[in-house]
């Protein structure tokens, strides 16, 4: 085993934390064990890697973004500070595992990956994330990193996976690096720290007039007490959608002006609806956060994510299409207040301190395409591309997007189970494509139930008839009963 050494940082800046990263440093500091907020990204290569190369390209990743060379304070300070250090060596370990047996091999690399997440983040130290490459073979690695959700988001990985192969086939090359200066995340930091909150309150005050509680899954168990083991409260749950189902959800969002985003909260709006039994639903939902007036923000590498409450009216009554219309519009118009910390956007509503806004959310993620990532004349392949990750919400529902779309169901053990998950995963697919069948129909007529599912309520469960006496009447039925057994409680 091969590990870099790392120097002792010294700072370079430092500004206030956004307030996604307080709500992430807060749960981190407040459950150390339970891995909320820890990101474990891993790929396979295949191919001619030059292993020091592709070292030294993630490298030039951390020297380039100061955000991946930042560090929290909140100790002795009036609030938490972010911390950049002028350098940073990468925390990096290599294994080679070449000489184990195949299945040895798969088995190792699956409590590697599991291993690494338990050991979770030291917040004290910088900087927050690891990288390790793993050679099981002649041409074959595998490629894992463990970092802190406070530094980065799922938007940005996107540009980090280019610019590392960018990087790396400069190298391969011999060639200077020729990518433009990144802007720095303190940038964002400042523009965040100058918008109107007054107006963004009184938006959301109106926006969440009237609901005095969060919305239930109508799944939950009773919460476990404090001596119960919650070290592994979270659990994951994995649906592909199929490529024709995909391509034909594309087709109809395309020609009804509908984001995928839209129809997919539509549908878990409408999945809270027919749960929960109320008319108006409240759940959580990811926007990018990357506010388009900031120049060189589409380059910039953060947590620029932020968490929204959604507000729904469910009325069955209602015609679907304009119903879609209306829930992107309203969208658009959150999107104009994504600044909004949730403690203060909490606060603006009417449900009570302590108690969460919220108990699910819903995630739209465009992960890297994996087989488009590395250079083809580099010699190098990337496969099997995956991120795990789950937040402190008692159900998220990740939609994730590369080369098809998969859903995944992230939920606390401890608070749902599995079966039912799995009924809940195929209620949401089934309103899915009840919605993109007949966009003109109302609310109440969208389908839910499969067909098993319809027969068995329908039919099994009224499937009630047995023979009876004709020939006598009640009375002397009853008078029948009693002599048989005299000493049984009538009523």
């Amino acid at each position: 085993m091969n590990e870099t050494k790392r120097n002792k940082p010294t700072v370079e800046s430092m500004c206030p934390l956004t307030p996604m990263q307080q709500g992430m440093l807060f749960h981190s500091l407040l459950e150390p064990e339970s891995g909320a907020y820890i990101e474990h990204m891993r790929f396979a290569l295949e191919g001619e890697l030059d292993e020091e190369k592709f070292r030294r390209a993630w490298q030039l990743l951390v020297d380039r973004h100061g955000v991946l060379r930042t560090g929290f304070v909140w100790q002795n300070v009036p609030s938490p500070l972010q911390l950049v250090s002028t350098t940073v060596d990468i925390p990096w370990t290599q294994l080679d595992w070449r000489s184990l047996s195949a299945d040895k091999r798969k088995d190792s690399l699956e409590n590697f990956s599991r291993e690494d997440i338990a050991r979770g983040m030291d917040m004290n130290r910088v900087p927050l994330y690891r990288c390790t490459l793993i050679r099981i073979g002649e041409k074959n690695w595998h490629f894992f990193w463990t970092f802190h959700h406070a530094l980065l988001d799922g938007w940005s990985l996107p540009i980090v996976m280019r610019e590392v192969f960018s990087s790396y086939a400069a190298l391969c090359r011999g060639s200077a690096q020729t990518q433009p200066g990144a802007k720095p995340f303190k940038d964002y930091v400042r523009w965040l720290h100058g918008q109107n909150l007054k107006a963004a309150m009184e938006f959301w005050k109106d926006h969440l007039q009237g609901i005095t509680s969060p919305t239930p899954i109508g799944l939950e168990q009773p919460l476990p007490s404090k001596s119960q083991d919650t070290s592994q409260p979270f659990v994951e749950y994995r649906v592909p959608l199929s490529a024709s189902f995909v391509a034909t959800l594309q087709a109809v969002a395309r020609q009804n002006r509908l984001t995928l985003n839209t129809i997919a909260q539509g549908a878990w709006a409408l999945l809270l609806g027919r749960y929960s039994q109320e008319k108006s639903v409240l759940f959580g939902a990811t926007v990018s956060g990357r506010p388009p007036e900031l120049p060189g923000i589409e380059t910039m590498v953060g947590p620029f994510i932020n968490t929204l409450p959604v507000r729904v009216d469910v009325n069955p009554d209602q015609q679907l299409l304009p119903w879609l219309h209306e829930l992107q519009r309203n969208q658009a118009q959150r999107d104009s207040y994504a600044y909004s910390a949730l403690t203060d956007i909490q606060k603006a509503s009417e449900i009570p301190a302590g108690t969460p806004l919220f108990n699910s959310l819903i995630i739209f993620e465009n992960y890297p395409n994996a087989e488009k990532l590395a250079d083809s004349d580099l010699k190098v392949k990337v496969r099997d591309f995956n991120l795990l990750e789950h937040t402190n919400f008692p159900l998220t529902l990740m939609i994730l997007i590369d080369s098809g779309i998969t859903l995944r169901f992230s939920y606390q053990s401890s608070r749902l189970k599995q079966d039912s998950i799995e009924r809940m995963a195929a209620h949401f697919q089934n309103i899915l494509e009840g919605l993109i069948q007949d966009l003109q129909q109302t609310l109440g007529n969208v389908p839910m139930l499969g067909e098993a599912e319809r027969r068995q309520i329908l039919i099994d469960f009224n499937d009630t008839a047995v023979p009876f006496p004709l020939e006598r009447c009640t009375h002397q039925l009853f008078e029948q009963n009693a002599a048989r057994t005299p000493e049984a409680v009538a009523v």
